[in-house]
């Protein structure tokens, strides 16, 4: 590429970086006014997405291979995050701790920590059937 392709190119990429930046921040806003929990889980798996493309920008407008490997781990953990909201709320709603919108119920922590031991204690006394020698 020619001088002026490549000033172009840098002009691009400078212009990409700010609109997603943009759009992270406003990924930030509904992470924090969200109004209910998977409001919040789609705004961080977008604010991990921005993330890696950021990432990726900035390796491509610096030339640099390592920078790729951080936007691999990040997108990995951004997953993983994702993930681990979604495990958690098909928990909580099976038992009963949000309400038929999907906000969470409002509830004292103790209770909340209460219903917990209780379902574990039932999970732990459960009995399993005796192995038979054959």
């Amino acid at each position: 590429m020619g001088t002026q392709e490549t000033y172009l190119f840098d002009i691009a990429l400078d212009v990409l970086i700010g609109v997603i930046t943009l759009s992270l921040l406003l990924c930030f806003v509904r992470l924090y006014r969200g109004p209910n929990v998977p409001n919040r889980t789609a705004a961080f798996d977008a604010i991990a997405l921005h993330s890696v493309a950021i990432i990726v920008l900035f390796a491509m407008r610096s030339s640099s291979t390592s920078l790729l490997d951080v936007a691999i781990v990040t997108a990995v953990l951004g997953f993983l995050g994702t993930t681990m909201m979604a495990q958690y709320l098909e928990r909580a709603a099976g038992r009963g701790w949000l309400a038929s919108d999907g906000a969470p119920r409002q509830s004292t922590s103790a209770r909340v920590a209460a219903e917990v031991a209780e379902q574990d204690e039932e999970d732990s006394n459960r009995v399993l059937p005796a192995k038979r020698d054959v």
